[in-house]
């Protein structure tokens, strides 16, 4: 590590480091967001079959919906289970 007075032998100083961070950290927090949100609902991201709120039925999904979402911590993007109700269309 450089001293007060000295040079830093050509590595990257503190001060650009963080404004390399500064400058992404919308970026980031997305990626932290995104992390989060897939670890806290991975089981619920995986599910295959649902029961309708309305009318009891069990369903399948129907597919996995690629969803981008802008939030104001950065983009988040998931793939999500797609499901209907046949009974309650």
């Amino acid at each position: 590590m450089a001293g007060r007075g000295g040079g830093n032998g050509g590595r990257v100083g503190l001060e650009e480091i963080v404004g390399t961070i500064f400058g992404k950290r919308q970026e980031l927090m997305g990626d932290i967001a995104e992390y989060i949100i897939k670890k806290r609902y991975s089981e619920e991201l995986k599910l295959g079959t649902a029961i309708c709120p309305v009318c009891g039925a069990k369903f399948t999904r129907k597919g996995i919906h690629e969803r981008t979402v802008e939030t104001m911590i950065g983009e988040i993007r998931l793939n999500s289970p797609y499901f209907w109700c046949e009974n309650c269309k």
